[in-house]
């Protein structure tokens, strides 16, 4: 894994700028820098705010996540490419170089798992919430089902944003569940 430094960040920033077909002046402009601030922050010799590398990011279309995080180990590093003045003198090396970084960030989107997903290993899933994950639905011809699936997932929605109470969620489930069921715990 690649160390996370100015230099680095003012590497990607050039191969950004490069392969978005725009000079240093034009990059300065379009972020409200002087050129010479955008020469010393591609040398490394520039520490930058997060508020110009978002500017930055935005001029030359990649999201401001490409700069600091490395890259994923299966992109491959074009070094002829990224280590060459040339990059933004070939269209074909400007596509190359746009579709690493959608694949990186599709990559680092992957393979990182979301907040919910950390929620739930962090936990036992309560009855509810194993049945909406495994997407649950009540056979047509049991009589026991009061409520629609689609109107019971909303009422588990609500209680986890905390927008109803478990006897609130027991209530408009006409029953179907008690409240140890949604919350996991002895009904208090």
């Amino acid at each position: 894994m690649e160390d996370l430094s100015w230099e680095r960040i003012g590497e990607r920033v050039r191969a950004s700028r490069a392969a978005a077909g725009l000079s240093q002046q034009a990059l300065a402009d379009a972020v409200g820098l002087e050129r010479s601030m955008v020469s010393k922050l591609e040398s490394g010799d520039r520490r930058i705010d997060a508020v110009e590398l978002t500017r930055i990011a935005r001029a030359v279309g990649v999201p401001v996540s490409h700069f600091p995080n490395p890259l994923p180990e299966v992109v491959s590093r074009r070094a002829a490419i990224a280590g060459s003045e040339e990059v933004g003198d070939s269209g074909a090396a400007r596509s190359a170089y746009a579709t690493e970084v959608r694949l990186s960030e599709w990559l680092r989107a992957v393979s990182a798992p979301g907040d919910e997903v950390r929620r739930l290993r962090a936990r036992t899933p309560t009855d509810a919430e194993f049945r909406d994950a495994v997407e649950w639905k009540p056979q047509p011809d049991l009589s026991s089902v009061l409520v629609p699936p689609r109107y019971s997932s909303a009422v588990v929605a609500a209680l986890e944003a905390r927008a109803i109470t478990p006897a609130r969620a027991v209530e408009t489930l006409r029953g179907q569940v008690s409240a140890e069921q949604l919350t996991g715990e002895a009904a208090e």
